[in-house]
């Protein structure tokens, strides 16, 4: 494993503690391990792996805000220039700040007019400096370099926008659904942002999906790429694909998970119960992203919804190499708001912060 930079911390934090009589706790209630799913054990007989063991704390620095940013639902994206973008849906507002948590600009606000985001997505920075942001409905929105002034809007043939990744000068990767589809079919696009044209489409997880009714409903992609491969994930899937950037497929790999709960084959009835539908959608996992990193290592971040907490969401860590040998799973991880591959640097919420405008910053050992 890669050595860490940061410095151990001299003890155990109040949180880990906690999770740790958590962990002893869990496994006395036999019930309540059950409904977690999650095990005393891994089948080799050693204990859960805890967070600090597979990760190395450094600095938390904290967001800067005033009256008109507040960080409410940040998706966030490494800026290539230094810091990050934030896209937040919620206020439906860009933000760029430093990497010591300065905000450098901010630009929109929760709207359909002029300058205004109804449900902005996610936002990065083109090789050539400008800054674009994609809303879910597939509206994108082209912005100058300082993030100061709209200079196009562009209306794509996407629906349900969930992630984009350069490719090169003219080419993104867009993980979204296709218009008239009906939720289904390819999920993953290379797109010519200067000829608004999809050049190829691929990835159909709906396919495979072992209930395409929680497919359409809850199923989203993410991609990461490096090289010229392109590694993908379905949401509610237990499989790794493996793409070239022409589309072609490169293999798969089972995700070895320990404790991931796959979705249901059947539906329950009723569906249109508020109460029967929060409890099926809180009885399985949802791979929420994925990370390839440089030294080829795939952190695969997933979370589990709690129907009697209004669907809060908790968040769980699995790593594995290229080989599809399992190398660590951490349920009840603070969440993972990004990360960057070249540097093996992941980005957490702080553990016992209750607003997301303080990060704890750590590196895969």
């Amino acid at each position: 494993m890669a050595t860490s930079t940061f410095a151990p911390k001299p003890r155990p934090r109040a949180h880990d503690s906690a999770g740790l009589r958590r962990s002893r706790n869990a496994c006395v209630f036999g019930a309540f391990l059950i409904a977690l799913a999650v095990g005393c054990g891994r089948p080799d007989g050693k204990p859960p792996e805890t967070l600090e063991q597979v990760v190395a704390f450094g600095p938390t620095i904290e967001l800067q805000e005033n009256a008109a940013v507040i960080n409410v639902t940040p998706d966030v994206t490494p800026d290539p220039l230094g810091g990050f973008l934030v896209a937040d849906e919620r206020e439906g507002q860009l933000r760029r700040y430093t990497r010591e948590g300065a905000l450098l600009w901010n630009i929109g606000k929760k709207g359909s007019g002029p300058g205004e985001f109804r449900s902005v997505a996610t936002v990065l920075r083109l090789p050539n400096g400008q800054v674009l942001a994609a809303e879910l409905s597939g509206s994108f929105t082209l912005f100058d370099s300082a993030g100061t002034a709209a200079l196009e809007q562009i209306r794509t043939p996407f629906l349900h926008v969930q992630d984009m990744e350069v490719v090169d000068d003219s080419t993104l990767l867009v993980a979204a659904r296709l218009e008239g589809r009906g939720g289904t079919g390819p999920s993953l696009h290379m797109w010519d942002i200067r000829e608004n044209r999809v050049r190829r489409s691929f990835f159909d997880p709906f396919e495979a999906a072992p209930n395409k009714t929680a497919a359409v409903m809850a199923g989203w992609s993410k991609a990461a790429i490096r090289g010229d491969t392109v590694a993908a994930v379905f949401a509610l899937s237990d499989t790794l694909y493996f793409f070239a950037l022409d589309g072609r497929p490169r293999g798969k790999l089972p995700i070895p998970f320990r404790d991931f709960r796959p979705v249901p084959a059947e539906t329950p009835r009723g569906g249109s119960d508020p109460v029967k539908r929060a409890n099926f959608f809180s009885s399985f996992d949802y791979v929420a992203d994925l990370h390839w990193f440089s030294d080829g290592r795939l952190l695969i971040p997933y979370q589990s919804l709690a129907a009697e907490q209004a669907l809060t969401r908790t968040y769980h860590l699995f790593a594995m190499d290229r080989a599809g040998r399992r190398l660590f799973e951490v349920r009840n991880a603070p969440r993972l708001l990004t990360a960057e591959p070249a540097s093996s640097t992941l980005f957490f919420v702080a553990p016992g912060s209750e607003v997301p405008n303080r990060w704890a910053l750590a590196r895969l050992r």
